[in-house]
């Protein structure tokens, strides 16, 4: 519930101007592969896949 209530608070930071995003270069590999670690233990035997574009080329820049 603590996260919830933190990951609120960020976004009404983000509207109204008190927090910033700022772009940079990100391993889209690297994420997923800690995603992946996150979260395996619900995941547990059941295999899954991301695919990901063939022409996805690093570092992968987002922004909201």
């Amino acid at each position: 519930l603590t996260a919830l209530i933190d990951d609120l608070l960020d976004v009404a930071r983000l509207q109204s101007g008190q927090l910033r995003l700022r772009p940079a270069p990100l391993d889209l590999a690297e994420l997923v592969e800690a995603a992946k670690a996150d979260h395996q233990a619900q995941v547990g035997r059941t295999p899954y896949v991301c695919p990901l574009p063939a022409d996805l080329q690093p570092p992968v820049k987002m922004s909201a």
